[in-house]
């Protein structure tokens, strides 16, 4: 309707949310002195500060003016058809739109998604494309309503007219919902069909050094870490190459590469992420750069943390550099010191599965154990979503002689996590020398 009553010769559209960068202005301008029969690809940059992901969507945004030209669709409307079917060129711009829509809590974005999901599903149900599959599969995905995400991404695949670039993406979410299972079989498979049709999207890579950590594949995983850094790095040129690219948190992402790198001890890794490390914080946290560089010593001389130096680095501890703090935390010998330290970080981050893991670990160690179980029934939740924590819940039931529990806690291991079995058959053999105990 708002496209019926323009009369410029030249259409712009932006949502309410979103607003033009200054740095596109100019560009605009020049762009709009063409008479030719013109679509211009713009870049609609996402900021999403809750989750630190900021993506780029590549959308026809700016067009010539033509009363032939329609939008399609109920919901994330689209015009390239149209002037597709009119004979229009299609070029890419330096144009940049800024979207201020997902930069809200994950309640208010499932909020979101519900509301797109009822116009997409009435328009699927009259009109089934490939599109429209694929962003009711995104709906579903936001909405961790898995199996559903699932099905519709699968539907989208197997129409010949979903984009290359969406394609990618759909085997991306497969691959990332095959993780989430734990079926690394799955989603290497998937991955590796996303990489292949598009290896220039730096979250691909970053998903994919997950999915070979987890099958112990330790060396390529860095490599993929990396790689993902490296593509993360060339926004400008991936913009260009993509029609829809999530961009990595770095910060994250080195702290995952120093994680490994450290665990395994590997000097030229552990030395690359060390070093993109102190870059990044020099040039974001300014303010604790003293703090950093004190861990990045630590770090570098794999020395031992006494107290004070923990009590000055604590400050900066967060869920991202979480794990190699509680990898440093594992040299100290003192055990009454370690447990200190542990619960102290507890304090802050109760919620935090790998502190809870950790700090149930040295309680069992020195025969705490009840604290231990303690410990993981109080967050009975977060346990029952990790396998790990649930092996180890089923070691300290069978310390402590409750082989009732610890074989219900198997059985629960393989309900929710049938691949733990098959990948780890020592599992299902404790498991089986609890049932005959319990027998006798």
């Amino acid at each position: 309707f708002a496209l019926s009553k323009s009369t410029g010769e030249w259409i712009l559209y932006l949502d309410a949310d979103e607003e033009l960068s200054d740095s596109s202005k100019q560009e605009l301008l020049k762009l709009s002195e063409s008479s030719n029969k013109t679509g211009y690809f713009c870049t609609v940059k996402s900021i999403d500060d809750f989750s630190k992901k900021n993506n780029t969507i590549r959308y026809v945004r700016f067009f010539k003016n033509s009363g032939s030209i329609k939008f399609r669709g109920k919901v994330h409307e689209q015009i390239t058809d149209s002037l597709i079917e009119n004979n229009y060129r299609l070029v890419h711009s330096n144009i940049e739109i800024i979207h201020h829509g997902y930069n809200i809590p994950e309640k208010d974005k499932s909020l979101k998604a519900e509301r797109n999901l009822i116009l997409l599903l009435q328009e699927y149900s009259n009109h089934k494309t490939s599109y429209i599959a694929f962003q009711i599969a995104q709906s579903y995905f936001i909405l961790k309503n898995y199996n559903e995400a699932e099905k519709f991404f699968i539907a989208a695949l197997s129409y010949n007219s979903l984009s290359k670039d969406l394609q990618s993406e759909s085997y991306y979410y497969l691959a990332q919902i095959c993780h989430n299972n734990f079926d690394i079989e799955g989603s290497e498979k998937n991955i590796k069909s996303a990489i292949s049709l598009n290896n220039s999207k730096p979250f691909h890579q970053y998903l994919y050094a997950k999915i070979l950590h987890r099958k112990l594949d330790f060396l390529n995983a860095l490599n993929s870490y990396k790689k993902a850094l490296e593509l993360n790095r060339k926004s400008e040129i991936i913009q260009k190459q993509n029609l829809q690219t999530v961009f990595l948190d770095e910060y994250e992402t080195i702290f995952a590469g120093i994680n490994l790198s450290f665990k395994l001890n590997h000097k030229e890794f552990l030395e690359y992420f060390i070093y993109e490390l102190s870059l990044f914080v020099k040039k974001n946290f300014k303010s604790q750069l003293d703090r950093y560089n004190l861990l990045i010593r630590i770090l570098k001389e794999k020395k031992v943390f006494n107290k004070d130096e923990f009590d000055f680095v604590f400050e900066i501890i967060d869920k991202d550099n979480l794990e190699i703090i509680l990898q440093l935390i594992d040299l100290i010998k003192d055990t009454s010191l370690k447990i200190e330290i542990l619960e102290g970080i507890y304090d802050r981050y109760s919620n935090e599965i790998e502190i809870i893991k950790k700090l149930a670990l040295v309680y069992d160690s020195v025969n705490l154990t009840g604290k231990s179980i303690n410990l993981f029934n109080l967050h009975s939740d977060r346990i029952e979503k990790d396998p790990t924590a649930l092996l180890y819940f089923s070691s300290f039931c069978i310390k402590k002689n409750d082989l009732e529990k610890a074989f219900s806690t198997f059985e629960l291991l393989e309900k929710k996590f049938p691949q733990i079995f098959s990948l780890n058959p020592k599992v299902k053999e404790i498991k089986e020398r609890v049932l005959a105990s319990l027998k006798i």
